[in-house]
């Protein structure tokens, strides 16, 4: 069995679940064209097959995707682009395979993958992604607090699918957004607050903004992913200046 086929066939097959994990590439490319970001060098962080290509403009000149090859999905994407020469994809597993990469970026791109960073690699990660931003950092995180967290976790339960355990009383915190009261499990999703993220990555970019996926007309506590834009700060700087000089 292809083990890249596999996970595709688990989250993109067909259904409510399809139309849910292809939203995230949607909003990606949405994104790019209202913002009109230049997407000429992209840089994808946990790419696994580089799917995303089949959403980036179609002019881009160079595309490097990094993943931690888990489930094959790396091998699987080098199969599907081998006759593209501007797409890379390197097998990445530690900050300092990041350390490797040289060059800026107009674009980076990391969806459903951050929340997998150990706590104590988190500021690693994002530094290097600082260090190669020259323009976007586009990135989607699930919602694992509030009301959503509620819903995910007894429709997951009725469908067998829940790998986390939780304790009724972590059950309870995760639904009043107290992450910090609840297990961290890295591999998996629990005790992941995107709040919590939020302060962390402001902390390397401007946060242009923060919304729900897909329901972008709800409030974020009622969206099961959350999609976030930001910037370089020297591109922001630039931008105000160039903004000043036009008055």
């Amino acid at each position: 069995m292809d083990i890249g086929k596999g996970y595709n066939e688990r989250l993109f097959n067909s259904g409510i679940r399809k139309k849910y994990h292809l939203s995230r590439f949607i909003w990606l490319a949405q994104t790019i064209d209202r913002y009109k970001i230049n997407a000429d060098r992209v840089f994808e962080f946990g790419c696994f097959d580089a799917k995303t290509l089949n959403y980036l403009p179609s002019d881009i000149k160079y595309y490097e995707g990094h993943d931690a090859n888990w489930e094959g999905g790396l091998d699987f994407g080098k199969k599907i682009w081998k006759d593209k020469p501007h797409v890379k994809l390197v097998e990445s597993s530690f900050v300092k395979d990041l350390q490797k990469v040289s060059g800026k970026f107009d674009l980076i791109i990391a969806q459903e993958t951050l929340e997998h960073i150990p706590d104590k690699d988190l500021s690693g990660y994002l530094m290097e992604l600082e260090r190669l931003l020259s323009g976007y950092c586009l990135v989607t995180i699930p919602n694992e607090i509030g009301p959503l967290f509620l819903i995910k976790f007894w429709t997951k339960g009725l469908m067998r699918k829940q790998r986390d355990k939780y304790h009724w009383r972590e059950v309870f915190w995760a639904f009043l957004g107290r992450a910090d009261k609840v297990q961290r499990i890295q591999t998996g999703h629990k005790g992941f607050s995107y709040l919590e993220f939020l302060k962390i990555i402001g902390e390397h970019f401007e946060i242009i903004e923060a919304k729900g996926i897909p329901f972008r007309w709800l409030p974020k506590t009622l969206n099961p992913t959350i999609g976030i834009v930001m910037r370089n700060r020297n591109l922001s700087e630039k931008l105000k200046l160039s903004a000043t000089e036009n008055v």
